[in-house]
């Protein structure tokens, strides 16, 4: 019985013994590591350091993202306009307490505030009265005439001729200044005055019904009193007389208003009510319309029951925000918020939008952290790899300097296991301290990358120490201290299982190849390299072949990077893990490719010491050529430290270079500035004044419709050529084909001081009156004679002016009515003036005559004699035309047009010629001509047709000459007719454009053929297709095909500045003088694009992470060499100490000493800034840098890191110089005998 208890219970025994046996080996092993960790704490200290380094560095990735996405995210938002940050909620019903609870719930978080109006819709209809016709789809609720006692329903009354568009603000005090009465009420109800079942006379006295004087009160602004002829107490009716929707109500004005801030964006979008608008109701009326605001419970009693049906009220909430609470984190959570916050408050019998900026802003956030993280992470890992190796390096000499202690501890019976446990359990409390302290670690790169770095240039002002350390890089750091804990910890199983006999035999041995070497690694990662980037362009090559990449990397290496650029992103980029493998396979192999090449290369410089009679570098070369091995681990990390370091200056400078080009093209210079040629021209200031501004270009911007094809819209741009070239000199070859043609305008040029231009004309008596069927008139009645003098400005722009015996409504363009003008007397000089154009660009040419004249509705001859052609100032001086009476500037009008193309001309067109002119000396019947000694003799027929004739002449006639242009590739294809060939350089081509005041004709003739221009996105169709002319002849074209006979209100001019700045950055005095210049209206600088692209995600984390990890990497390496240095001293201390007592000069320990380390490190510097540089041009087309350009190195940016290295190493050999100098024979022999 006994027998079996104890063999029941001796397995368990067993179980319990040896579990308080591995407990107590294991507390032990840990007083035994707690001893040496205080012995070793200055060593543990390091590798401490060391690891630290690591965890921060793999934690930085998605801090580093997270903080680049945050930075553009606020700058964003921070240079949003209130606009743009304001939330709009529009609803055709009115919302409820339930909806503001629901939008509590939604993006409460967000709002600060909230304002409430009702708005009805609005769009003009052509006329006042016609609410409700059938056909009229453009319709506002529009008024009519009050007239008391009359019940207008019945009989109706005539429109005012205003249509208006209805408001109702809850805080309409506090938006408005009440200048004259006071802000509306809510009156009696509909109900209240109902008049149903009273008489007349009952409606008189209670003064409602048809009596009423009032049954809705409003308010207009000051500007709307004034141009709709309102003042306190001015009544009207609103609603619609048509049949079945006859309803109206009463409206008093009771206050007139002005805006307690005008620029308040409130305002946008209600700007009805500010200042109303100027509509044309045909080509020669116009009707003026208005806001009025009620009150809001008035405006649903009054109001909404008499609009018209197809006139809906909107309720608007407009939501004011606080961006400070959106971060690069909820951004997304936002956007979707918004978007979708409009369905939610969507029912069946309402329909609600919702509209923001903020979601066009947040749309370029959308999922920006993770694209951007998961490459990040895979590069950080590579880099990783390299840091390992060098803890690998660094414990590997701690376990070379240790390994006597360790051989003696086997010697004499220490088991493996047992010394394994003994740097396992110190190696994990430092894996532990260091991942904790990792994330903290991160925070603090951050801070050394936001004064020095790629981050540097991108933080725009912004405050990034709110970011908060993600999850993400707390799981890193955890994961980067486990693989320390790894590659720290099982290096010591072969430490422990040496020998002390075998250590010294290992000592003594001469070098084996390393397996590396044996298994040719080098040549097996750099073909699989290679393989994997043909794989990335055969898969996005498409029917290029291998042949046209090795053409194209000779020929055009950059076409190279922007074609796999362009379509790498389509195959994963750097988010497919082969693609960022095998610019790290390339790297590692060609490291170890040169660890290949080195032993040979130290034989060759072996030889050549060898003939040096001093010993220091002959035993220098002999010592690194003998054992080359144990150099080659230094070396390698060496040369990717320094890989690290080149590759991450290279893309920061390309980066740099290519972002500032790209900004320079789609800004189209350091600063582009919209300006309106209405409130000033570009040449009647001084740019060149502004603060830092060194140049400034005048650009002329037009985009409309062809007139002949179904593609998109065609931009018309014009040019200075000379001072674009200057801007932009590596596109010389492009645009010097476009030349800067001088050309004359036709005409005479008038005094600049002009204000009326005068003629004698004198009209003959005798009359041919053609046959008409309408010939009602006294046949003895002459004709009334009018003239037309066509001017054109500097820019090209022609006015018409009427001359006639009296100034009578004449307008500001010089324009005259000739209603109710009176027969001219015949056979008379009679003075005949017109006013000339105030707004016109001095100087005047005058380049046509027409006669207009009119004979009631007869068709007719006549002849008129004009002379003595002058031109009369403000003080009343009086300036004779001198040409005159030059026959050589008279010819017959062919076109309408000042500067006709030649083309134009070539068409006869008889319509605006005279019968004859001719210069005479005398005057019929021997009378005298006016002044000089000839007058203009002009035979003319008028015609009786709708659109009657108007013969003319014509002085200097200039026809305009082909233009030259500079044509987009897609406008070579813009005529789409079937089988039409594509244009080619040198052919000509008519089209025209058509702009919302006319079309414009261009007959150009083809220099070149381009792809893109500065300022056009060849990815928006509308500004695929575009000309670029000269600048004066495209200003020539626009204006005199466009504008015509009108005004300067639409003339084309400069309303495009592009500014060279001194500097990238503008100065806020910049900022600040274009504020306060008028004329201009958006400003947009090229640094703010340019710090938007820096602040992509990926490509500057790919920078940020390659610097923060050479900088890692090289404080790492400078550990390295310390504790080689060390390791290296005290083996060959006694050699060291044998030559000093044999007589060795001490100084010559300092030069073997140096020229071991400039044979290391002169090598590693040169292969690895190669390497660098191939890894950064490997690395180029994943990142989709914008610009185009090749990799760029900045040489002194890279000898000052090279200086950095050898600065480094130079301190650590001068301490162990030093050290070694001060060593004596009986130490050495002391330390050789250990």
């Amino acid at each position: 019985m006994l027998g079996l208890l104890t063999r029941a219970f001796s397995s368990p025994l067993q179980v319990i013994i040896s579990i308080r046996g591995f407990f107590i080996v294991l507390s032990t092993m840990g007083r035994i590591a707690f001893k040496r960790m205080g012995r070793e704490w200055r060593l543990l200290s390091i590798l401490l350091f060391a690891v630290c380094l690591i965890t921060g560095f793999f934690a930085l990735g998605p801090l580093y993202i997270r903080t680049v996405t945050e930075v553009d995210l606020r700058y964003a938002l921070n240079n949003a306009s209130e606009l743009d940050k304001r939330v709009t909620i529009i609803s055709n019903a009115a919302l409820e307490q339930s909806d503001q609870d629901i939008i509590e719930q939604e993006i409460g978080a967000l709002v600060t505030n909230v304002e409430r109006f009702k708005r009805t819709s609005y769009s003009p209809p052509e006329a006042a009265d016609s609410q409700g016709a059938t056909g009229i789809s453009a319709t506002a609720v529009c008024g009519f005439n009050f007239t008391l006692g009359v019940d207008v329903l019945v009989t109706g009354t005539g429109a005012n001729n205003h249509c208006y568009q209805t408001f109702a603000f809850e805080n309409l005090a506090e938006k408005v200044r009440v200048i004259e009465g006071r802000l509306p009420v809510r009156g009696p109800t509909p109900e209240m005055v109902d008049p149903t079942g009273l008489t007349l006379a009952q409606q008189q006295e209670l003064q409602i019904g048809i009596y009423s004087r009032a049954q809705v009160e409003a308010v207009v602004t000051k500007t709307v009193a004034e141009l709709g002829e309102l003042e306190i107490g001015s009544r009207f009716y609103i609603g619609s007389l048509m049949p079945n929707e006859r309803a109206i109500s009463i409206v008093k004005i009771v206050g007139i208003v002005e805006p307690i801030d005008p620029n308040d964006p409130f305002w946008f979008g209600n700007a009805m009510f500010l200042e109303g608008a100027l509509v044309d109701t045909s080509n020669f009326q116009q009707r003026y319309d208005y806001g009025l605001a009620f009150h809001p419970d008035a405006f649903e009693d009054w109001v909404k029951p008499v609009l018209p049906s197809n006139v809906s009220t909107n309720y608007i909430w407009v939501l004011d925000t606080d961006t400070d609470r959106i971060t690069s984190t909820n951004a997304e959570q936002y956007r979707d918020r918004l978007a979708l916050l409009g369905r939610t408050l969507t029912r069946e019998d309402r329909s609600v939008s919702v509209t923001s900026g903020l979601l066009s802003i947040l749309a370029g956030y959308e999922n920006r952290v993770g694209e951007a993280q998961g490459p990040i992470i895979l590069l950080s890992g590579a880099v990783l790899v390299l840091m390992l190796y060098h803890l690998v390096t660094t414990i590997n000499l701690v376990l070379q300097e240790q390994g006597r202690e360790w051989s003696t501890i086997t010697s004499r019976g220490g088991s493996t296991l047992q010394l394994f446990t003994m740097q396992a359990f110190t190696v994990l409390l430092i894996a532990i301290i260091a991942a904790i302290v990792g994330p903290l670690l991160s925070r603090l790169f951050m801070m050394f990358l936001e004064i020095n770095g790629p981050l540097a240039d991108t933080l725009a002002g912004v405050d990034v120490g709110t970011v908060s350390i993600p999850t993400i890089s707390l799981l890193l750091s955890i994961g980067a201290g486990l693989a320390s804990f790894i590659v720290l910890s099982f290096p010591s199983i072969t430490a422990a299982r040496e020998s002390l006999l075998r250590l010294k035999q290992a000592t003594s041995r001469p070098p084996t190849t390393p397996t590396w070497s044996r298994f040719f690694l080098d040549f097996v990662l750099i073909i699989i390299g290679v393989l994997l980037l043909l794989r990335l362009y055969l898969t996005v090559s498409g029917e290029r072949s291998l042949s046209n990449l090795l053409n194209d990397l000779i020929k055009d290496p950059a076409g190279v990077i922007r074609f796999i650029a362009d379509n790498a992103s389509a195959k994963g980029g750097l988010s497919d893990p082969f693609n960022l493998i095998a610019p790290a396979l390339i790297l590692t192999g060609s490291a170890l490719l040169w660890l290949r090449i080195f032993p040979l290369l130290m034989k060759i410089v072996a030889r050549y010491a060898s003939r040096n009679t001093k010993l220091a570098m002959p035993l220098a070369v002999w010592n690194v050529e003998r054992d080359p091995g144990h150099y080659a681990q230094l070396v390698l990390l060496l040369i990717g430290t320094l890989a690290l370091g080149t590759a991450s200056l290279g893309l920061q400078q390309t980066r740099d270079v290519g972002g500032w080009k790209a900004a320079l093209e789609e800004t189209g210079g350091t600063a582009r500035l919209t300006i309106d040629p209405n409130t000033g021209r570009y040449e009647d200031f001084d740019w060149l004044r502004l603060d830092g501004v060194t140049d400034a270009i005048p650009v002329i911007y037009t985009q409309g419709e062809p007139s002949r094809s179904t593609r998109g819209d065609i931009t018309v741009i014009g040019i200075d050529t000379e001072k674009f070239i200057e801007t932009f000199p590596e596109l010389v070859d492009e645009y010097e084909a476009l030349p800067d043609t001088p050309f004359t305008l036709a005409g005479v040029e008038l005094p600049t001081d002009s204000t009326q231009l005068q003629v004698q004309v004198w009209s003959s008596s005798q009359i041919s009156v053609l046959p008409s069927v309408r010939d009602v008139a006294d046949p003895d009645v002459p004709p009334t004679v009018i003239i037309n003098a066509y001017v054109q400005d500097a820019i090209g722009v022609p006015y018409r002016i009427q001359l006639t015996q009296s100034i009578l409504n004449t307008d500001t363009s010089g324009q005259t009515s000739n209603n109710a003008l009176p027969p001219t007397p015949t056979d008379q000089w009679l003075t005949f003036s017109g006013t000339l154009p105030t707004n016109a660009v001095l100087p005047l040419r005058l380049w046509q005559i027409g006669v207009q004249s009119t004979l009631f509705e007869r068709s007719f001859t006549h002849t008129i004699y004009l002379d003595y052609w002058q031109v009369v100032d403000a003080n009343g001086t009086a300036t004779v035309i001198a040409q005159q009476e030059d026959t050589t500037i008279w010819q017959q009008a062919r076109s309408s047009y000042p500067n006709p193309p030649q083309s134009l001309l070539e068409n006869t067109n008889t319509a605006l010629e005279v019968d004859s002119f001719a210069l005479v000396d005398v005057l019929p019947d021997n009378q005298p001509i006016y002044d000089g000694q000839n007058a203009l003799a002009l035979t003319y027929t008028r015609r009786l047709r709708p659109s009657s004739n108007e013969p003319s002449l014509s002085l200097n006639l200039q026809p305009l000459p082909r233009i030259p242009a500079i044509v987009s590739d897609e406008f070579t294809a813009i005529d789409n007719r079937l089988n039409s060939p594509l244009l080619q350089v040198g052919d000509t081509y008519d089209f025209g454009v058509v702009y919302p005041h006319g079309t414009a004709i261009f007959n150009i003739e083809i220099v070149h053929i381009i792809d893109t221009f500065p300022t056009l996105n060849e990815d928006i169709i509308d500004q695929r297709f575009f000309v670029i002319l000269p600048y004066e002849l495209a200003q020539i074209a626009l204006n005199q095909s466009l504008v015509g006979q009108s005004s300067r209100t639409h003339a084309a001019d400069a309303n495009q500045v592009w500014l060279q700045l001194d500097e990238r950055q503008p100065t806020q005095a910049l900022k600040t003088e274009l504020q306060q210049i008028s004329m201009v209206t958006d400003a947009i600088f090229a640094w703010d694009r340019f710090g938007q692209i820096l602040r992509e995600p990926l490509p500057s984390g790919v920078a940020g992470m390659l610097f923060a990890g050479f900088w890692v990497s090289f404080a790492l390496s400078l550990l390295d060499f310390a504790f080689y240095i060390v390791v290296t001293a005290k083996q060959r201390a006694f050699t060291f100490g044998v030559l000093r007592s044999l007589g060795w000069n001490a100084n010559n320990i300092w030069q073997m000493l140096l020229i071991e380390q400039i044979t290391l490190v002169i090598p590693a510097i040169i292969i690895g800034s190669i390497l660098g540089a191939g890894l950064a041009y490997l690395l180029l087309p994943f990142l989709s840098l914008v610009g185009g350009v090749v990799l760029q190195i900045p040489i002194l940016s890279l000898l000052l890191l090279i200086l950095t290295l050898v600065f480094g190493f130079v301190i650590l050999l001068i301490f162990t110089a030093l050290w070694l100098r001060q060593m004596s024979v009986n130490q050495v022999l002391r330390l050789g005998e250990e």
